[in-house]
């Protein structure tokens, strides 16, 4: 049972290493030929066609909330070192590959599509979509940004839901509830008087 889950793990990380460095290639070739222009060599338009960019729909998520938890670092040497420190060289590879397929989508991919697909564009136009795309980008590549607090505000229940949990704690039996707890011996030996059971303190044991 043992050796078919290892080699199950072992499939799954060739599958998930493979998947990774075809995104990070594929998004390397789109931030110099843009989307929509897939090369005509059959190996090179394998390894880099657009389709691997669905990827970035997983990897954006996950690589922007560890950027703003100050999780992972956006600086693609830092990721490395932290990542190889912990885990060897291989996480360390995987998360210099995660880092800058992830910058390069926030940072240019975008304005730089929608600039090549529109060869009439004025300069004006481009200069701005080219400006807002790094803004916004640099905005997510910072801990702790303005879009990350929105959300983990939206994400807080609301007072209906609190109330609720309120009240299921409050009906819910405490732990000290469940444990018997022993009676206190307030008359002991200490004060001279011996209690013993089904004898009242007040009453003269008889002989």
């Amino acid at each position: 049972m043992n050796t078919i889950s290892n080699a199950l793990d072992v499939v799954l990380q060739g599958v998930v290493s493979v998947a990774l460095v075809c995104t990070f290639l594929a998004s390397l070739r789109i931030a110099i030929s843009g989307l929509g222009h897939v090369p005509e060599n059959v190996a090179v338009a394998f390894f880099t066609h657009d389709l691997w960019a669905v990827s970035v729909f997983l990897l954006l998520p996950m690589s922007v909330g560890q950027f703003a938890r100050h999780e992972l670092s956006p600086l693609p040497w830092l990721a490395f070192s932290r990542a190889a420190a912990r885990h060897g060289i291989v996480d360390g590879i995987f998360s210099l590959l995660d880092v800058l397929t992830v910058v390069l989508w926030l940072l240019w991919i975008p304005a730089h599509s929608y600039v090549l697909n529109r060869p009439g564009l004025d300069r004006r136009t481009a200069l701005l979509a080219r400006s807002l795309n790094l803004s916004f980008g640099l905005l997510l590549l910072t801990p702790h940004n303005t879009v990350y607090k929105i959300l983990d505000w939206l994400s807080v229940p609301g007072p209906v839901d609190a109330s609720r949990q309120h009240e299921r704690g409050r009906n819910q039996p405490s732990n000290y509830c469940l444990q018997p707890t022993r009676p206190r011996n307030l008359l002991g030996p200490e004060y001279g008087i011996t209690v013993r059971a089904g004898v009242s303190a007040a009453e003269p044991q008889s002989s």
